[in-house]
């Protein structure tokens, strides 16, 4: 008997801490982001609500170089004020850094449009946030040819897939010096 009741609790465990989850994410919802405002919040780069960014601009005349922030969540959750809880702005605005961090859709939006590969979409909306970040760098004073990718889970693949790729989406084909690419695979 003693056994079925330890068994009969353990299984009420994952819901608890399921529960204790979504109860401790809501208190963090709660309380004030740390660090300053952002210089502009919710730019939209596109037609889709999550479709947007916040900039914090860094002091100074000469354009600054950037952070390019995307916020992880496999790619199903999550928003830009990640920026606020992952970087220390304050201190990065003050080394003459900007940031930015963008909102992507979501995969479970790709899915429902029928888009193919549906991680396509919140890539594709990174790449996208990038080069209007870029197309408006002399408005906001940034070095449009500075930039450091960061991120956490999915946001850090989304940077690792545009270091990779050109501005167009396409794979870079810069190799180190002295090293050749690596032959095709055979099929």
């Amino acid at each position: 008997m003693k056994r079925r009741e330890l068994l009969r609790g353990l299984a009420v465990l994952p819901g608890v801490a399921a529960l204790e989850g979504v109860a401790a994410r809501a208190a963090r919802a709660q309380q004030p982001l740390p660090g300053p405002d952002p210089t502009l919040a919710n730019v939209p780069y596109g037609e889709d609500p999550r479709q947007v960014l916040d900039v914090w601009r860094a002091p100074g005349n000469t354009p600054a170089p950037f952070v390019f922030f995307i916020h992880g969540g496999g790619w199903m959750n999550g928003d830009k004020n990640g920026a606020r809880r992952t970087l220390s702005i304050a201190e990065l605005l003050s080394s003459g850094i900007s940031v930015v961090s963008i909102n992507y859709r979501f995969i479970s939006q790709a899915q429902s449009a029928g888009a193919m590969p549906p991680v396509s979409w919140p890539i594709g909306d990174a790449a996208r946030a990038l080069q209007f970040t870029r197309s408006r760098s002399r408005e906001w004073n940034l070095d449009k040819t500075r930039v450091g990718a960061c991120g956490g889970s999915a946001g850090a693949c989304s940077s690792l897939w545009l270091a990779l790729h050109d501005g167009r989406g396409r794979t870079r084909r810069t190799w180190l010096p002295g090293s050749r690419p690596a032959s095709p695979v055979r099929r």
